[in-house]
């Protein structure tokens, strides 16, 4: 899915500007750019981890202080832009709420703190009775 200038999504490949074959791009065609799906001119490119051409300004994570190189495998396309996937893990991912699995809660801490706090008393009571 891809998300139109005019604000649809498609799911369509050759509405996107992709076209989808089997056979390889011919002879001294210029391929396209995995993240805005242009046209990829040499003077221009810019090779990423997974050696697919990028243009110069495609090829970072466009998240302020993120500087995460994009893979086409890696790329997440979310309002025009593109994300790498730990910048669209923290942004988008579903928060979840409360004590995190295996931790206690406030209330749990608190009575827990209460059980401790009586234990050393008792026991300084213990000591001092001796």
């Amino acid at each position: 899915r891809a998300l139109m200038r005019d604000g649809s999504w498609s799911t369509n490949t050759e509405e996107r500007g992709q076209k989808m074959s089997s056979k390889s791009a011919k002879y001294g065609s210029n391929p396209s750019c995995p993240a805005c799906l242009k046209t990829v001119y040499q003077a221009e490119q810019v090779f990423a981890a997974d050696r697919k051409p990028f243009h110069r300004g495609c090829v970072k994570c466009q998240v302020r202080g993120c500087g995460n190189e994009l893979t086409a495998r890696g790329m997440h396309k979310h309002e025009g832009y593109n994300f790498c996937d730990q910048c669209h893990e923290t942004l988008y991912e579903p928060k979840e709420y409360g004590p995190p699995p295996g931790m206690e809660s406030l209330d749990e801490r608190r009575a827990r703190m209460a059980r401790e706090k009586e234990e050393r008393e008792r026991k300084l009571k213990e000591i001092e009775e001796k």
